[in-house]
């Protein structure tokens, strides 16, 4: 091969190399431009990159509404344009900050001359009814429905309580393996607050029990919940758990060691659940549905269980 030669076939290496470069850096600016969204009423299923069967069966469910419902509608199916969208990815950005939205939920937004006009992210309705296909189905109908009618939408408060009977409810005390920082062990979680005498009579009998059930693997959606929920009774809540007046502890609702609880309670998806504790037995509970419309916003998610805690007996340090 000549000297010539090899330097034009270099020459021409660099320009290849030169010409695909340019096409990914563009492929790249292009990829973090905001959602572009069409005319009329918009339906976003959101979901992290992982999808798990909380996404899934929302999208599966709001799709079967969608054409059920509103596809052979001659007013309303040239109006409304449904879409997949990622929360975590750089396109949807703006509208994930525009709508504190940081897991799967169902937003409504309505676009005209280009402009987004109105939106809402219906997460409270979503999470609060996923499982039961029916309800989820005539609640979203109905939100759709006074969306495109402009009527106002009030989110409901899904926070609900439960009174307990004096019964032991199932609470399983073993440890388990951890598959990430802040999914961990009875044992690791008392020793990162300094609980100590954690199993001795010195342990009040009156006191909040705090879970934070989640399921296998983890989405994005409850990798962060679990962290937020540590993080917030670290910062505000310490000593509390270092004297068990509060108590701290993961659950894999889809684990049969937690079977019974699991059936009282009617989880089927993750959830943070808080016990009010007397005599060291559970006397009522609440479910704090709202978890996921706040998991945007460590402030307000942070008031939101302050609440409940307060509510419980449970006073910040």
């Amino acid at each position: 091969m000549s000297l010539r030669f090899k330097r034009i076939l270099a020459a021409f290496l660099l320009l290849f190399a030169g010409v695909t470069l340019g096409l990914q850096v563009r492929k790249e600016f292009q990829a973090v431009d905001s959602v572009r969204l069409p005319e009329g009423v918009n339906v976003i299923c959101t979901h992290a990159t992982v999808r798990c069967p909380t996404c899934l069966s929302i999208e599966r469910h709001t799709r079967e509404v969608l054409k059920e419902s509103f596809k052979d509608s001659p007013e309303h199916s040239e109006m409304i344009a449904f879409h997949s969208v990622n929360y975590e990815s750089p396109q949807f950005a703006e509208l994930a900050r525009r709508y504190k939205i940081a897991t799967a939920t169902v937003l409504l937004v309505k676009v005209v001359d280009s402009e987004i006009v109105s939106g809402v992210a219906l997460t409270n309705e979503t999470w609060k009814l996923h499982t039961d296909e029916a309800a989820f189905k005539s609640m979203l109908k109905e939100r759709i429905n006074a969306f495109l009618e402009e009527r106002l939408l009030v989110s409901e408060d899904p926070t609900t309580e439960v009174i307990l009977e004096p019964e032991t409810l199932g609470e399983s005390n073993s440890a388990y393996e951890a598959t990430s920082v802040f999914l961990l062990s009875d044992e690791e979680l008392d020793r990162k607050f300094g609980v100590e005498n954690a199993a001795t009579d010195a342990a009040p009998s009156n006191y909040v029990w705090v879970v934070y059930f989640y399921r296998l693997p983890e989405c994005e959606s409850c990798r962060i919940m679990s962290k937020a929920v540590f993080e917030i009774l670290q910062e505000r809540y310490a000593e509390n758990v270092k004297n068990r007046r509060i108590v701290l502890r993961y659950r894999d609702f889809e684990d049969e060691s937690n079977a019974v609880l699991v059936q009282k309670l009617k989880i089927e998806s993750p959830s943070l659940a808080v016990f009010q504790m007397k005599g060291g037995k559970p006397v009522k509970v609440k479910l704090a549905g709202k978890i996921w419309s706040l998991a945007a916003d460590q402030a307000e998610l942070s008031d939101y269980i302050g609440e409940i805690l307060r509510e419980y007996g449970a006073e910040k340090q």
